[in-house]
C-alpha cells in the first residue's frame, strides 16, 4: 500500500461489521471524491484499490481488525491504564481505551472506526456511550456506528429482490411479520436466530443461507455493494445505517483529500 494512503482502524464485534465497514466506507468516499473512481472496480471485492487506502488491525496486518473482547487484553499488553465501568459504561471504557491504545500505534491510523450491535440495549443509549467515550483530542478522526438490533439489519436495508423467487420470499416474511422486513429492519430482534423476527433468521430465510453465517453470504453483500445509497439512507433511518454513512461521509471521507461538493 502506498505510505501516503490513509489508513483506518476497525474496532468491532466480528466480520459481518467488518465487511459493512470497509464496503460502506467505499462506497461514501467513491461518491465523495472525484479522483477515485477512476481507480473503481465493481468486480473487485474491494471496491476501492486497497493500494489507495488500507484497513489494518493494531499491529499493522492488512485486512484486519480489533475485537471489542480484546481491548483489555492488548491495553494491559501495551501499559494502556485501565478505566472501569459497568453497563453502557463498560463500552464507554472499552472505547476510551480502544482509542487510548490507537494513539500508540506507528503510524498513527488515519481514522478509527467504532462498530457495535444495539442487541438489546437500544441504539440511543449506546451511540451517547460512545460518543463520550471519543470525546477528546485525538490524533485521528474517529467514526462511531450502532447496528439496530445488529448487524444482518443494515444487509437486509440493502436487500433487493433479483428474481420472481426472492420476490416470493420477501411478500411471504412481509405478510408473516407484518412489515417490510427489508425497509423496518429496526423492528427485528437480535440473537435466538430461529426466533420469528429475528434479523438473523429474516436475512437467512431471504439469501437462503444459514442464519448464523447469513451475514457472509454473497447474495447478503450484493445489496450492500449495489444497492442506490439514498435508499440504503431512507431504510436505515431506523437502524443507524444512515447515521453511520453520516459519520463517514464527515469523518473519513476526507480522509482521501479534495472532495466532490454535496447536494444543497
Amino acid at each position: 500500500m502506498n505510505g501516503s494512503a490513509p489508513t483506518f482502524v476497525l474496532i468491532a464485534e466480528d466480520t459481518a461489521h467488518r465487511q459493512l465497514a470497509i464496503v460502506l466506507t467505499d462506497r461514501v468516499v467513491l461518491a465523495r471524491c472525484e479522483w477515485l473512481a477512476d481507480f473503481a472496480d465493481p468486480g473487485r471485492e474491494d471496491l476501492v484499490d486497497p493500494a489507495l487506502r488500507g484497513w489494518q488491525d493494531f499491529a499493522g496486518t492488512e485486512g484486519g481488525y480489533v475485537k471489542w473482547t480484546r481491548i483489555s487484553e492488548l491495553c494491559r499488553q501495551h501499559g494502556v491504564p485501565r478505566r472501569h465501568g459497568l453497563g453502557l459504561g463498560l463500552l464507554r471504557r472499552n472505547a476510551e481505551m480502544g482509542l487510548r491504545l490507537m494513539k500508540l500505534r506507528r503510524p498513527l491510523p488515519s481514522a478509527v472506526v467504532l462498530l457495535c450491535d444495539a442487541d438489546k440495549h437500544g441504539a440511543a443509549a449506546l451511540l451517547e456511550s460512545l460518543n463520550e467515550g471519543r470525546r477528546g483530542d485525538w490524533p485521528f478522526q474517529v467514526a462511531i456506528g450502532v447496528c439496530e438490533p445488529e448487524a444482518e439489519a443494515w444487509y437486509l436495508n440493502g436487500y433487493v429482490p433479483g428474481s420472481a423467487e426472492e420476490e416470493r420470499r420477501l411478500r411471504e416474511l412481509t405478510q408473516e411479520l407484518g412489515i417490510n422486513p427489508c425497509a423496518r429492519a429496526e423492528q427485528l430482534s437480535s440473537g435466538r436466530d430461529q426466533h420469528k423476527r429475528s434479523a438473523k433468521r429474516v436475512l437467512g430465510y431471504l439469501v437462503e443461507a444459514e442464519p448464523a453465517v447469513a451475514a457472509a453470504h454473497q447474495r447478503a453483500r450484493h445489496g450492500i455493494r449495489n444497492t442506490d445509497m439514498e435508499k440504503l439512507r431512507q431504510r436505515g433511518s431506523g437502524t443507524g445505517l444512515a447515521a453511520f454513512l453520516m459519520e463517514l461521509e464527515e469523518r473519513l471521507a476526507p480522509c482521501f483529500g479534495p472532495l466532490a461538493p454535496t447536494a444543497p
